[in-house]
């Protein structure tokens, strides 16, 4: 077991070796050279005093002038370099400063235990984050390498696109995988399993309906991936299908709308599937749309219903000009835009909850 440890901490030792040089490329280099550098040789050296079974007292004297030490580089970087230091820069100064002003102030007062959790757990925290950011970016690259791959010219055109709109799923999903590893580090749970057990069972109940982490989550995705794949149809009509077949402009905008509403109103089925609602308790929809429109939703189903007319009928047209008193202007596009979508969506979500 003895040698066991050794061997993981030499294993430690050398992913921190290639972590300091692939964030020598890939990080902002004043970020990388006043605080990932820094603590990148802190936490090996730490390593190596910890597989040479250094006494006891000499590790504390060793963690309390390394919070010195970074006390007096945050109050350099403040005073010297206070231009270098601003937004996202400045707070991850501040909380290194906090963080060493504690863990000195714990080892000043006798509280060494809790200066050497504090110490691990700060250093494991970093290099953790370290690691789901860069298998965030290697994702990414994954991703924008399998778009431009795919025999769809469309998909190839836009991958860098394409990508772009991924990024929010995936700086959600690693950030969670970071909070859930983070219990761990921070030794709130001994193992991944039951943080993230724990962490998706929390929650509070409305009604019948228990809101946790994991349902926001499911919904969120689900909502997330029908206006992606909304969009992802909508660029491959315009772009590669309906200008093969010299259709007007206006009509390919009217064929692409359609089938947005229709991707969504296909979603939101599946989410009330997911949600536990049976789908014959549509009629029961149905009642909280009538009262909600009754009670103040008549202009949102009015500028629906508008915005559909001149879809089908077409009186304007992209590109045409229109006058409206003094203004004048050229039509863009045609529709409902999501400023009817989201209230009448939470509405209605809030209505079958209640009910």
């Amino acid at each position: 077991q003895h040698l066991t440890v050794e061997v993981s901490e030499f294993f430690y030792f050398l992913t921190i070796l290639t972590l300091t040089r692939l964030a020598a490329v890939l990080l902002d280099r004043w970020l990388y050279r006043n605080l990932l550098l820094p603590m990148f040789l802190v936490l090996m050296l730490t390593l190596v005093l910890q597989m040479i079974h250094t006494p006891g007292a000499f590790l504390h004297l060793y963690i309390f002038s390394v919070c010195i030490f970074g006390l007096l580089m945050f109050l350099k970087s403040m005073v010297w370099n206070r231009k270098e230091s601003a937004g996202l820069k400045r707070f991850f100064l501040y909380v290194d400063g906090v963080l060493c002003l504690v863990i000195a102030g714990a080892e000043i007062f006798g509280y060494s235990s809790i200066a050497l959790y504090l110490f691990r757990s700060f250093l494991y925290s970093v290099i953790a984050a370290l690691i789901f950011w860069m298998l965030f970016l290697f994702t990414a690259g994954l991703l924008e390498l399998c778009f431009s791959g795919l025999p769809v010219k469309v998909l190839q055109r836009n991958s860098a696109l394409l990508v772009r709109q991924c990024v929010p799923a995936l700086v959600l999903c690693y950030g969670l995988l970071f909070l859930i590893f983070s219990l761990v580090i921070w030794q709130v749970y001994p193992t991944f399993a039951e943080a993230a057990n724990s962490f998706t069972n929390l929650g509070f109940f409305i009604g019948s309906f228990k809101i946790s982490p994991g349902f926001i989550l499911m919904v969120g995705l689900i909502i997330y991936g029908a206006v992606l794949l909304s969009r992802a149809i909508q660029a491959l009509l315009l772009q590669e299908i309906l200008p093969r077949h010299g259709i007007d402009v206006g009509v390919q905008l009217s064929i692409t709308r359609l089938v947005h509403y229709a991707v969504i109103v296909i979603g939101f089925l599946i989410l009330l599937q997911a949600l536990g609602l049976e789908l014959n308790k549509l009629a029961i929809l149905g009642g909280a749309l009538g009262v909600g429109i009754g009670f103040g939703l008549q202009a949102v189903v009015n500028n629906f219903v508008s915005g559909l007319m001149l879809l089908f009928e077409r009186p304007i047209k992209v590109g045409d000009m229109i006058q409206v008193g003094t203004e004048t202007g050229v039509v863009k596009n045609l529709g409902c835009g999501p400023r009817w979508c989201a209230p009448l969506i939470m509405r209605t979500l809030s209505s079958l909850i209640l009910t």
